[in-house]
């Protein structure tokens, strides 16, 4: 009878001592959640969610209600819609140094949830991730800024009030910055996919790829202010655009998906020349702080590759566009020169810089300036 019941207790040992470590999964599965209410995930896991319970076919669905810490690892890529809904008693999330993008409410409805680390910078962040999580009181970002993050976050609506109307966690969260978040991320600039340089609606564009979509929304909506610099390989020339102000329609020059865009040069007095070979340097500032920066391999832009776009009238001889009073000059053009280029226009512009040397700051030559 003793032997009977001490072996009892060792079994009874052996289970109590099994569900310390894990009372859910095995990390084989790419999801573990412990005794403590700990949940750690290995791997991307995408299921069926309707934001509403009705169909979730996450793997730890029926103990929501026990998870109270998420720990995303370096293994997982992306947060899927309704990964982490309507977990009651979730306090802390965790993502890992790969974990970019976040989809539809994958946080949402945690009314317990207080604070939330994000372990690199989010590039993708879907529609109301943290949706009627309103007891958030800490967000701790990695080598992102909050005015970066927030231009991300705001792409879709109910993350922020600003962008939906209804308050969540985020606006009375105290945001931290971990790493370096100044640190300059470098831009593969290069000639874009469907080509080098191409004459289209009236301009000739260079095709400058190595932008992406987080990039293009922050240049459109102001958050970044761009510097493009040219240099003609030939003819061993430099043109400097200080800030380039996107004066022909944003939807023409950023092109929709992000990933190149269309640079008018023309705009700025800068003819490319035939047979001639480019390098592009692009930088991007937030405020006087440089975020991004890439230059082309030597040579990598030529109007040997010049096309002309299939519902576009070519020029003369298939060669460039030249615009007409160019609404502004590149920089090096503005500067005062002892032998200055004859004619109307350029007499002017000499005219004009000389009232701004006079008067300071105040004029402005660019109405694309005056207008904001």
């Amino acid at each position: 009878m003793k032997k009977t019941l001490s072996l009892a207790l060792v079994i009874l040992m052996v289970v109590v001592a099994f569900s310390v470590f894990t009372i859910g999964s095995s990390a084989d599965d790419g999801w573990e959640l412990d005794n403590n209410g700990k949940l750690t995930l290995s791997k991307d896991m995408k299921c069926d969610y309707d934001g509403n319970q009705n169909i979730d076919k996450f793997p730890w669905a029926s103990k929501r209600n026990d998870i109270k810490e998420v720990v995303i690892t370096d293994a997982v890529t992306t947060i899927f819609k309704g990964s982490f809904a309507h977990c009651d008693n979730l306090k802390k999330i965790t993502t890992g140094t790969k974990c970019e993008t976040i989809e539809m409410d994958a946080f949402a409805y945690c009314k317990a949830l207080e604070e939330i680390v994000f372990g690199c910078p989010i590039k993708t962040f879907g529609q109301g991730v943290v949706f009627d999580s309103n007891a958030i009181k800490k967000v701790t970002l990695t080598n992102q800024t909050l005015e970066d993050f927030k231009v991300v976050s705001t792409v879709n609506s109910y993350n922020w009030k600003e962008k939906g109307g209804m308050e969540t966690g985020f606006d009375k969260a105290v945001f931290t910055v971990a790493g370096d978040a100044d640190s300059v991320v470098k831009l593969d600039v290069k000639p874009s996919q469907y080509g080098k340089i191409e004459n289209w609606t009236g301009n000739t564009w260079f095709l400058v790829g190595g932008t992406t979509k987080e990039i293009a929304e922050q240049l459109k909506s102001g958050a970044l202010t761009m510097k493009v610099v040219i240099v003609d390989e030939t003819a061993k020339k430099t043109y400097t655009i200080s800030k380039y102000a996107f004066d022909v329609d944003k939807g023409k020059e950023i092109y929709s998906d992000g990933t190149f865009l269309r640079l008018a040069v023309c705009h700025y007095g800068i003819v490319p020349v035939k047979d001639h070979k480019y390098t592009v340097t692009l930088e991007m500032y937030s405020g006087d702080t440089l975020k991004y920066k890439g230059t082309s391999a030597q040579g990598a832009f030529d109007t040997i590759t010049t096309s002309t776009a299939a519902n576009s009238t070519p020029p003369e001889g298939n060669d460039v566009w030249v615009v007409e009073n160019p609404e502004h000059q590149y920089d090096e053009y503005q500067k005062p020169d002892v032998n200055p280029p004859a004619g109307g226009e350029h007499t002017a512009m000499i005219a004009v810089l000389a009232i701004v040397a006079l008067f300071g700051s105040a004029v402005v030559v660019s109405k694309k300036v005056l207008s904001k």
